[in-house]
């Protein structure tokens, strides 16, 4: 589990730092117009306030959409073993703190066999950001890695 949480992790930082217009903006006063982090962000902790209000139901960012029907297939190493990652966006979709997120089913496998599946949910804001909102991990019988 703990390389799941690693692997989630880097994906949230990633879509933050990558997708988030809003973390360019830039510093008053600054004469090289250096990018300001977020408050949340300049206080060393991330805790942002969530308004449903500020979330659509689509998630059409260039960089991550999300149409359901939509498959990602990812090949890499978890230290010398194989392993392939193989992302489903389903018809779901499930509301967190009142936000409308889409489930993407996540399955996780060495040798052909299954170690991991997690249904992840993705939100996007007005601004054009996703948003990692949580996951369900599920408990693969007979995998060499439990969640």
């Amino acid at each position: 589990m703990a390389r799941k949480l690693e692997r989630v992790s880097i994906l949230a930082v990633g879509l933050v730092a990558a997708l988030t217009p809003s973390v360019a903006a830039s510093r008053p006063g600054s004469p090289t117009g250096a990018p300001r982090a977020p408050s949340w962000v300049l206080a060393g902790r991330y805790a942002p306030s969530i308004d449903s209000a500020n979330f659509v139901a689509t998630i059409d960012n260039r960089y991550f959409p999300l149409e359901p029907g939509t498959a990602f297939h990812y090949r890499g190493l978890r230290g010398t073993t194989a392993q392939t990652d193989d992302m489903v966006v389903t018809h779901r979709i499930k509301y967190v703190l009142g936000v409308r997120c889409t489930v993407v089913r996540d399955t996780v496998s060495e040798h052909g066999k299954p170690v991991e599946r997690t249904f992840d949910w993705y939100a996007q804001d007005k601004q054009g950001n996703v948003w990692y909102m949580g996951e369900e991990a599920l408990e693969l019988k007979g995998a060499r890695t439990r969640l």
